[in-house]
């Protein structure tokens, strides 16, 4: 049987539940509970980077990550990785970084939690010093099989070369915005010099890169104390979602495949 390792997927933590803002960002309570749930059931956290060099079968391992780069991330998270010894990855969307707002993302600016931010590269600098990795989620979070290659390119290759150029790294991990990508968002991933990418297709993933584009398990606010043991256990919300990504896992292995129904499917929705 081989090795398998949840890679939790989130957003923004909010001080407290609230309806208003997108129901991808969860609430400090739960988030600390969910922390706690880890440390009580013996979780080691890797980042990305160290589930791409393969971690030992016999450890107990999660990956925290989170997406876009919310300022909560350095003013809540941290401290509570710190409390219990964990890492995480940040997935950064490059262009807000150093604004007031996501208004300068309109497609975001719904989503977002009031009150919060983007980062600045001196916030993501202590955070990449401190307990996390940072990597690539686009520039402008745009979707990406929607871009013809010239801006896709552009999208991806600007995300990578802004964070290694303020954070002094190498940045070999991807994931990508809504999830959205198709066989020419992998071969310019390759490309650039990723090692694997990440998407938001649900399932355990293997260690050691045995995938290029791997699975996360999702944590949004109707996610309970017992749905998320069972996402740790299974990389699924319950049967019924595991049995339907069955097929849709079959889809994702041939790309090719996918990229034609979703051409089909586009031309009867026009």
């Amino acid at each position: 049987m081989k090795h398998t390792v949840p890679v939790l997927m989130y957003h923004a933590i909010l001080h407290e539940e609230d309806d208003t803002s997108g129901y991808i960002h969860i609430s400090l309570n739960a988030f600390e509970r969910q922390m706690q749930w880890l440390a009580q059931q013996g979780y080691q956290t890797v980042t990305v980077s160290e589930l791409g060099q393969g971690v030992s079968a016999s450890a107990k391992c999660v990956a925290i990550t989170f997406d876009d780069g919310y300022y909560s991330l350095y003013q809540l998270v941290t401290p509570v990785l710190r409390r219990y010894g964990f890492t995480a990855t940040l997935f950064l969307t490059t262009f807000p970084v150093g604004a007031s707002g996501y208004d300068v993302l309109p497609q975001l600016e719904k989503s977002y939690p009031v009150g919060d931010r983007p980062l600045t590269w001196q916030e993501l600098t202590e955070m990449e010093q401190s307990c996390w990795d940072i990597q690539a989620h686009g520039h402008r979070h745009l979707v990406h099989n929607a871009l013809p290659e010239e801006e896709l390119h552009r999208e991806i290759e600007e995300s990578k070369s802004l964070i290694e150029q303020h954070l002094h790294k190498v940045v070999t991990y991807y994931a990508f915005p809504y999830g959205r990508y198709n066989n020419l968002c992998l071969q310019l991933c390759k490309q650039l010099g990723f090692g694997a990418v990440f998407t938001v297709q649900p399932g355990l993933a293997p260690d050691a890169n045995q995938l290029f584009a791997l699975p996360r398990v999702e944590i949004n606010r109707w996610v309970n104390d017992e749905v998320f043991a069972t996402k740790m256990r299974t990389g699924y919300s319950n049967r019924k979602q595991q049995w339907k990504w069955a097929f849709g896992k079959i889809l994702y292995r041939n790309i090719r495949l996918k990229d034609v129904l979703k051409r089909m499917y586009d031309k009867v929705k026009k």
